[in-house]
């Protein structure tokens, strides 16, 4: 009877062990969602945070890309963009911080689930691929955020839009920046 009454007692404290690390996995991995919610509930008006958070994402998932980039690019140029990318981002990051913790904005911790599964895909390629890869992943994620810094510039909070209109000029450059190295690295390609 005691032996039952142990096997009892052992399996509701592993099942609830199971349950609660589930939830904090899962709160783990919902960083940006979680964010979101909270700015809902603290701002009548939750655009700009959104937005805010939006540009913080974005901005963590290219440093960690950059950073994996700075050892795993083949090419001196694809590193020494890999470098710019991570440094200004983080810059980039570090103001928003600042201005989110001035408005009491809340912003994620983590990568989303879509942008860990985007640094994987790309720094598992080949080394012969992995350059263009992470070339075309900036191209696409530099057209998004310029979207998404013109949007911020039209931020209803001046401290929120101060931040968009000047990053602006500076994601446009990558921008720029990312297509002349796309098109050195095509050239090469082909001669």
């Amino acid at each position: 009877m005691k032996a039952i009454q142990k096997i009892k007692s052992t399996f509701v404290v592993l099942l609830a062990t199971t349950i609660m690390g589930g939830s904090a996995l899962q709160a783990q991995t919902n960083t940006k969602k979680e964010a979101d919610k909270r700015n809902e509930t603290k701002f009548e008006n939750s655009d700009d945070a959104d937005l805010l958070v939006k540009a913080y994402s974005s901005g963590m998932a290219e440093v960690k890309l950059a950073d994996r980039m700075k050892t795993r690019a083949v090419s001196p140029e694809v590193k020494a963009l890999a470098s710019k990318m991570s440094m200004e981002h983080s810059a980039m990051n570090a103001k928003i911080q600042e201005v989110a913790s001035k408005k009491n904005i809340s912003l994620p911790t983590q990568l989303t689930n879509d942008q860990v599964e985007d640094v994987a895909d790309i720094t598992k390629e080949s080394a012969t691929d992995i350059d263009m890869e992470y070339l075309d992943q900036l191209s696409d994620s530099h057209k998004k955020s310029i979207e998404l810094f013109e949007k911020g510039s039209k931020a209803t909070d001046l401290d929120i839009r101060d931040i968009f209109i000047s990053g602006l000029p500076k994601i446009r450059g990558h921008y720029d920046m990312v297509q002349n190295t796309r098109q050195k690295m095509k050239d090469q390609k082909e001669s």
